[in-house]
């Protein structure tokens, strides 16, 4: 008698159903695999994007198209001071601790640049008697910022600065500052050559006074404690 085969011949037809059923399981491996990656890509890309959007905010909704217009917001590579604009402000008060140079002082000094820090309307900065002295005035044991409509231009002893703000902007900005410091509005001092400005923290608590009066640059006397909002006569 012939030995019974063990293993039986398959059946023809059962050939190319093997074939399809391996060229399906590759196929989905490949699968997977292209969409692993691209996940792995897109998780990537967004936690790049968080990164940055830790450093660039929306603007507040008040802000006008020319505030807007300002985007940059980082840090001084010269002397790595603290440097905001209006496309930052709203980040004030979220991460100040890290952000913003310390001081002991119970009180924040706050400066416009041309015309008050500078002699010159714009431009390159040509310190002012202000400017020169602004250390020697109560202001030294104060929290110093500059508030500014133009550009950003380093001062030095001024570590923090907001470039592309404006009358009522700077008001608003100085709330902000004052409370990133624990600062009360009365103990904030902001010195301007405009009135139209100096006039927007009307109502506000914080001390504001008009300086420069009949010239482009303000005195090292102009800077003083005095309360409430002043202008030139």
């Amino acid at each position: 008698l012939a030995p019974k085969k063990l293993f039986p011949k398959p059946h023809r037809s059962s050939i190319p159903t093997l074939a399809c059923v391996a060229m399906s399981s590759f196929a989905v491996a490949l699968l997977l695999s292209a969409t692993t990656s691209m996940a792995q890509q897109l998780h990537g890309s967004k936690t790049r994007g968080n990164a940055s959007l830790q450093l660039l905010r929306a603007p507040p909704e008040e802000e006008t198209p020319a505030q807007q217009s300002q985007l940059a917001f980082g840090t001084n590579p010269s002397n790595e001071s603290d440097v905001w604009n209006s496309k930052a402000l709203e980040s004030l008060g979220d991460n100040t601790s890290s952000l913003l140079s310390s001081s002991s002082g119970g009180c924040l000094c706050v400066f416009d640049l041309d015309c008050t820090l500078s002699t010159r309307p714009i431009g390159h900065v040509r310190l002012s008697s202000m400017g020169r002295n602004f250390r020697q005035s109560f202001c030294s044991s104060c929290h110093l910022a500059i508030i500014t409509a133009a550009s950003y231009r380093p001062i030095p002893g001024i570590g923090q600065q907001v470039a592309g703000c404006n009358g009522g902007c700077k008001a608003r900005t100085a709330s902000r500052i004052a409370a990133s410091h624990g600062v009360e509005p009365s103990d904030v001092y902001f010195f301007d050559d405009k009135a139209w400005v100096v006039a927007a923290f009307s109502g506000t608590g914080m001390n504001a006074h008009q300086v420069s009066c009949g010239r482009c640059g303000g005195s090292a006397g102009e800077i003083r404690s005095a309360r409430g909002v002043t202008f030139c006569r």
